[in-house]
């Protein structure tokens, strides 16, 4: 079970109009007083833990007991989905396994008519009427504003694993809240209807629940990993976990930066594959990709995702054979000619697959490694060679966009990072954002340029409504 999974203290931030609450027990009266099946209820429209290839709901045995108010030891998890299905609504679900833990999926949610209500309220077509939390209290804004400071200080129990990331949680973790607020409030409706008009199934119902929370809480806070090996920060149910191009709508008036791939550029230079440098410093691999596998033109945005998705599984250590079925499955689902065979033997790519196993070996010989920030990574169970190579990219990565954070805290009137994202940030420019724009990317290149390794920033300046993706031309 994933650590840190409190899906019961983030639902209580949720507020919902009041037509709708009252909606809920006019179609579903055991809910008025059956308190577990109505905090299952809650979860069911408004849970955001969800299993990371499906983008289904998760139904674990830890979440399930934590709704209900009982112990997890011996919790009759599979009883109560019986039962629930038989005395509000019917339920399918599914079985996935995690390393030592199974874990239930709704595959189904049959609603009925009640599913357009539940639409409707996504949509806030009755947010006017007024607002109430999810116990029935009245919103108000000092409640929402102890439930950020909440949030807050919880990110803050969990502080980042070294210098460097603990100055960017400080930064993130203090901005103006008034910033995120205003964008959800202007923007949260054509996310919505985004995702209503572009998205089908889990993924869609995924998107609708993070943009829920969002809306009930619009400032992300950041923590570090709970087992302590990865540098990099973390939020939960908000903007950062949006996809992409729902997530751009939503923050319509920031812009965004990423590094050019990075994780691919440091594997790399970490690995010392001179070919595969050289190809990223001339190409755009992902188009490139795209265009060796014959993806059509209208069919690039859905792809690309899926092929970074496939060359950082193939850095960190996934079977051959398992990427190719990943691949098989989701052209299939784009109708797309198969072509998994000839992604894993790319050229590059494999130069790439032999040196990543040299490391394994390397790794497992040594018994761990060190990251860039002098963590030392050793191998234990659960804790693998691939794990270890993961951990040491994720470091570099942040050391390289690193100095972009330490000049907004110099320059807080003219620009603030609003949003991290690994390899990026979003930024929300006060005032001469052109040569902001410029600053930051040269200070970021700068250090990449200093590590020796081939990447750099890129300003995306795309829209989710517009056919393509464009970037700032390097220089």
């Amino acid at each position: 079970m994933r650590a840190g999974l409190i899906p019961w203290s983030h639902l209580r931030r949720i507020t919902v109009s009041t037509v709708f609450y009252e909606a809920i027990f006019e179609h579903f009266p055991i809910l008025k007083e059956h308190t577990a099946y109505r905090n299952f209820f809650w979860y069911l429209c408004f849970g955001a833990y969800f299993d990371h290839e499906s983008k289904r709901l998760l139904l674990c045995a830890e979440i399930l007991a934590e709704l209900t108010g009982k112990s997890v030891a011996n919790f009759p998890a599979e009883e109560f989905l019986w039962r629930f299905s038989n005395d509000v609504i019917p339920l399918a679900w599914s079985d996935s396994w995690w390393p030592g833990h199974r874990c239930r999926q709704l595959a189904k949610l049959k609603l009925g008519n009640f599913q357009e209500i539940l639409n409707a309220e996504y949509k806030k077509q009755w947010h006017e009427a007024g607002r109430v939390y999810l116990n029935g209290e009245k919103f108000s804004a000092a409640k929402a504003q102890h439930i950020r400071a909440n949030d807050r200080k919880a990110a803050q129990e969990l502080l980042g694993q070294c210098e460097d990331a603990r100055f960017i949680q400080k930064y993130l973790n203090n901005l103006p809240p008034h910033l995120f607020s205003r964008n959800v409030e202007n923007n949260y409706r054509a996310a919505v209807q985004y995702a209503f008009e572009t998205l089908r199934g889990p993924q869609l119902h995924q998107q609708l629940r993070i943009l829920k929370q969002i809306e009930s809480q619009p400032q992300p806070f950041y923590f570090a990993s709970s087992n302590g090996n990865s540098v990099r920060l973390f939020t939960r149910e908000s903007i950062p976990n949006l996809q992409g191009d729902v997530r751009k709508i939503i923050t319509q008036s920031w812009l965004d930066a990423d590094l050019r791939a990075s994780q691919l550029a440091i594997c790399s230079w970490v690995w010392g594959v001179e070919p595969v440098m050289e190809f990223i410093r001339c190409n755009n691999v992902w188009n490139y990709l795209c265009s060796y596998l014959d993806i059509p033109k209208e069919k690039m945005r859905n792809v690309k995702p899926v092929l970074k998705d496939a060359v950082y599984s193939l850095c960190y250590g996934m079977k051959e054979r398992h990427i190719r079925g990943y691949l098989t499955d989701t052209f299939r689902n784009f109708d797309i000619a198969e072509k998994s065979c000839e992604f894993v033997t790319e050229p590059h790519l494999q130069l790439l697959l032999q040196a990543r196993e040299r490391q394994i070996a390397k790794i497992t010989e040594a018994g761990g490694d060190k990251t860039c920030y002098g963590k030392a990574l050793t191998l234990r169970e659960g804790f693998a060679a691939r794990h270890i190579l993961a951990q040491i990219a994720q470091a570099w990565e942040m050391k390289i966009i690193f100095p972009a954070f330490r000049l907004a805290t110099e320059y807080p009137d003219d620009f603030k990072i609003m949003l991290y994202q690994f390899d990026g940030f979003s930024v929300h420019f006060t005032r001469r954002a052109n040569e902001w724009k410029e600053r930051l990317k040269l200070i970021v290149d700068k250090q990449a340029e200093d590590l020796g390794i081939p990447t750099w920033l890129e300003w995306d300046y795309s829209n989710p409504l517009q056919e393509e993706f464009t970037f700032a031309a390097y220089p």
